[in-house]
């Protein structure tokens, strides 16, 4: 029997901001005392549902001061399928198997930079569920590297380029998750803009069997956000729409039903059949990390639309997404 120990904990960078000065696993501060009591006594097969974590929580520290952080992510750990981080704060379920189960909620404690404007960046071991303290980074300019490993600062007076290491002792480097602000990320890449902040974490794991995808997070280099999730669902919903009414059939008689509006009527029904594909083919290319592939997507796909008459409405909507992948692949 296993069981499941929940933790609400804070990031700490470092004393006094480094990531030198931090001992291995002591990443954590608890912010909920005294901790949850564990859920105990599941057997395998069993699933556990993680609760859901306040978008945003306060608490007082070991000095009696009131703090204030908002949710960066989950960490499970322990379950049958592998470890996971999900920065949803509603997590999917947790297979259970043979052993423990570990599940952690990590804030971002409001304030914490370093001096003027900057990145604020870490190292993140999925299978052990906390922080590490390996050199991670090479940045451009390369002045900036042995600080940015050591402190896990970057200053951003002037562009600065973070490229993570493909593997350290944790494993091989999955993914850059931008907890606060806004970034530029493709793979292991990502750019720290003149004057921006922001914290982000890379991730690292050992290579492990694949495991079922939450359909909410279907990026990898950047945060999601939930308002382009709903809009990739209202999107979907008017793409069924339009089709239902591209297959609805269009009279050829009596003859009084003019060919014209016949025609007419496949115009439209393959502008719109191409413009919503193209648009949900170039919004999910872009992956869900800007508006801007999906508009392009959506207004390329219903150009495409009158020109897929020629080989009936329902081609329309093919050709307006193939150029929407395109298009969405060119602004992601």
């Amino acid at each position: 029997m296993a069981n499941v120990y929940v933790r609400y904990v804070t990031w700490v960078p470092g004393t006094p901001g480094s990531r030198k000065n931090r001992p291995r696993g002591g990443a954590a501060a608890d912010i909920v005392a005294p901790p949850l009591p564990p859920t105990t006594g599941l057997l395998p097969g069993e699933t556990f549902q993680c609760p859901l974590a306040p978008r945003s929580m306060t608490w007082y520290d070991g000095r009696a001061l009131l703090q204030s952080g908002d949710f960066a992510f989950w960490s499970v750990t322990g379950g049958a399928d592998g470890a996971i981080v999900t920065i949803q704060n509603v997590p999917f379920p947790t297979k259970v198997g043979n052993t423990d189960i570990r599940a952690t909620a990590w804030y971002i404690k409001g304030g914490g930079g370093g001096g003027g404007s900057g990145f604020r960046i870490d190292a993140f071991d999925v299978n052990l569920g906390d922080f590490v303290n390996d050199d991670f980074v090479n940045l451009t300019p390369n002045s900036l590297t042995t600080g940015a490993n050591n402190d896990g600062w970057v200053p951003t007076t002037s562009l600065a380029h973070i490229k993570a290491y493909l593997s350290i002792n944790a494993g091989s480097f999955v993914d850059w998750k931008v907890v606060v602000g806004t970034a530029l990320v493709n793979r292991e890449d990502m750019d720290a803009a003149a004057g921006a902040n922001a914290i982000a974490f890379a991730y690292y794991q050992p290579n492990v069997l694949p495991r079922p995808v939450d359909p909410r997070e279907v990026y990898l280099p950047l945060e999601i956000n939930m308002d382009r999730y709903l809009d990739i669902k209202k999107l979907l919903r008017e793409a069924n729409r339009l089709m239902n009414e591209l297959y609805t059939p269009r009279p050829f008689w009596p003859p009084f039903s003019p060919m014209g509006s016949v025609i007419k009527n496949g115009q439209k029904a393959g502008a719109a059949g191409g413009a919503v594909a193209g648009g949900v083919i170039g919004m999910a290319t872009a992956f869900i990390t800007t508006k801007t592939g999906a508009e392009a997507g959506a207004a390329v796909g219903g150009l495409a639309g009158p020109v897929g008459l020629l080989i009936g409405g329902a081609a329309g909507a093919v050709i307006g997404g193939v150029i929407g992948f395109g298009i969405g692949r060119f602004f992601k």
